[in-house]
């Protein structure tokens, strides 16, 4: 968000940080509604408890479980089905809730062909939320909550014909998360939770190729783990101060990927290679202060330290982080806020700018690829008007950051190097820009529209020649409307439109094929491999096409004795834009030319779901 890449976003639920939030990029969120409870989102101004991250904090909570009595609600529907439930196991003391999800497209159809292309397509997914949690006392309760999420995708180009080859591509991902907390009150004023948390974030790859003249099998593995611990103090003073304080660690594994390589071609010619990056281990502690308090009855603000000391490979970092964010009622139903924060950051996310699908490695900051820092202030404006019908913010926002990091020219995921071998280090990054809200909240007609124009490049020394360029996820426009109509006390009508400006990428204007030599970074041991050298002209000089799509629904609700049932009628984009999935290069060999092709997914897309509460 704001300029970020995704690594920059801290994503918690129930306050084990997630690594990737998204089910089939970004079809589908991972939080099922049904287990979630509360949901937060910082953009600016963060407060000192939060750290570990440059762009934003999505703090999710899951819901805890009735104590007083079982329920439970189930949806099966064309898109994907889920069952939840929850109750007491000890009544007003003790309770559970477990809620599963499953996508169903691909028990209806075994892949989704692309036919314009002869390409195709499947994927699958699942979820699972389950939470424990038991007062002992007024003043003692204990959690447990877990999350594992999978996914898998495959694409199969069959048409040996038209592109001489065929391939066979298999992506799976997914998250394991687990926490158990404990809170105390130690009286009227004072609070406590101590959390010891892990969480796991793992990504496998597999990719065959099989032409006439040459055959490939491509394997990959990557990971990243935490396991950590937190306390968490709040004292609520008598001078309308809220005191927060505490302190966390975390041990992080990071393995950044190991490849197995195998090819054959017409003469017999065999290789058969295992290389990539070993496991580092890392530690990090924090520690922060922070006070949010009022000045009469129009000024309020919040203000604090946080403070981090990060260890790896016998090297040490440490950051003093201010916070500053503060409120000014300017009139009864307006206000205006600013905020100054600085953030420090102890991992990097290393993206794939070309074409093909997206793979991202984790890997830690070191003495060679220096921690992330960014430096963000906001101002902004609220107001609401109409008997609080309406409510219209705006605010804008300006972020540089240091120490990034990105593949070198000529460098990629498949690159047979460890990954310090094949990066640019000592990145700036500079977004800027503004954010218009206008919500509606009452009545049967309600909904939004945003809009945010913003900016955001990135600066490397021996990228681009130099030259500053526009980032993956610089978006100029970014547009969404929402609206949502009660029809009647059993009808309900919702739709939503989003645009954004395209993604910038890296073309290829051609290769050639080499021969190296591949030493490790002592210089030590090496091996011949033979790569495809690609020449370009900038980096992320292409624009993918521009993102659109209208979704439409129509719910029936009808309450019965034992409970209410529900009928939703979508439409996922109504007028069947055909946005990119991602990009690819096939060799025409009718045309004896190299084509790049736009891999699109789910155009217009008509669903049905059942679903009762009980």
């Amino acid at each position: 968000m704001r300029g970020g890449s995704p690594d920059q976003n801290l994503i918690l639920l129930d306050e084990v940080p997630l690594y990737y939030v998204s089910h089939y990029g970004g079809f589908f969120s991972i939080f099922n509604s049904d287990a979630i409870s509360n949901v937060t989102l910082i953009k600016g101004g963060f407060p000192a408890r939060y750290g570990g991250r440059l762009s934003a904090v999505l703090d999710v909570r899951m819901k805890e479980g009735n104590k007083q009595k079982y329920q439970g609600a189930a949806s099966i529907g064309f898109l994907s089905s889920k069952i939840s439930f929850e109750g007491p196991i000890i009544k007003n003391k003790t309770s559970f809730i477990i809620s599963l999800r499953r996508s169903m497209l691909d028990l209806f159809m075994s892949a989704a062909s692309l036919i314009q292309y002869k390409i195709s397509q499947g994927f699958s997914f699942y979820d699972i939320n389950a939470k424990i949690n038991h007062e002992f006392s007024d003043k003692d309760k204990i959690y447990l909550s877990f999350y594992n999420g999978n996914d898998n995708f495959f694409t199969k180009t069959n048409d040996e014909e038209k592109y001489g080859y065929t391939t066979n591509n298999k992506t799976w991902w997914g998250n394991l998360a687990t926490a158990l907390r404990w809170n105390h009150l130690y009286g009227n004023r004072l609070f406590s939770n101590f959390s010891l948390i892990y969480s796991k974030y793992q990504l496998a790859y597999k990719n065959s190729y099989d032409a006439t003249d040459f055959v490939s099998d491509n394997r990959f593995n990557s990971f990243i783990e935490d396991f950590g611990g937190k306390m968490d103090y709040e004292y609520n003073t008598i001078f309308n101060h809220k005191i927060r304080f505490g302190a966390n660690a975390v041990y992080r594994t990071f393995n950044p990927g190991i490849f197995s390589f195998y090819t054959k071609d017409s003469t017999d010619y065999t290789t058969d290679t295992t290389f990539g990056s070993s496991k580092i281990y890392s530690t990090e502690l924090a520690a922060y202060i922070e006070d949010e308090f009022h000045i009469g009855k129009r000024f309020s603000a919040n203000m604090g330290l946080h403070y981090s000391h990060y260890f790896v490979d016998n090297e040490s970092f440490y950051s003093f982080e201010p916070r500053v964010s503060t409120n000014l009622l300017i009139a009864k139903t307006a206000s205006i806020k600013a905020s100054y924060v600085s953030m420090r950051q102890y991992l990097h996310l290393l993206s794939n700018s070309g074409v093909g699908m997206p793979t991202d490695l984790w890997v830690p900051a070191t003495g060679f690829a220096q921690p992330e820092q960014s430096y963000q202030a906001t101002l902004g404006f609220a107001k609401t008007f109409y008997n609080k019908q309406f409510e219209l913010s705006i605010e804008t926002y300006y972020k540089t950051m240091q120490n990034l990091i990105a593949y070198s020219e000529g460098s990629s995921f498949y690159s047979g190097k460890d990954w310090q071998d094949k990066v640019e280090i000592n990145g700036k990054g500079e977004s800027y820009g503004i954010e218009f809200l206008i919500q509606k909240k009452t009545g049967k007609a309600t909904g939004w529209l945003g809009y945010t124009l913003s900016k955001t490049t990135r600066q490397f020394d021996n990228i681009n020649r130099g030259n500053v360029y526009d980032f993956r996820y610089d978006r100029t426009h970014d547009i969404s409307v929402v609206f949502n109509y009660l029809i009647s006390k059993k009808w309900n009508f919702s739709s939503t439109w989003i645009y954004s400006t395209g993604d910038a990428i890296t073309l290829a204007q051609g290769k050639y094929n080499m021969i190296n030599y591949n030493m490790d970074r002592d210089n030590t041991t090496g091996f011949n491999y033979t790569t495809q050298a690609h020449i370009y002209n900038g980096r992320n000089t292409f624009r993918v096409r521009n993102y659109h799509r209208l979704d439409i629904g129509f719910n029936y609700s009808k309450q019965k004795k034992r409970g209410k049932a529900t009928w939703n009628f979508s439409i996922y984009n109504a007028y069947n834009h055909m946005n990119p999935s991602y990009y690819q290069y096939y060799y025409d060999k009718q045309n004896n030319q190299l084509q790049l092709q736009m891999v699109t997914s789910f155009p217009f897309l008509p669903s049905v779901s059942y679903s009762f509460v009980f």
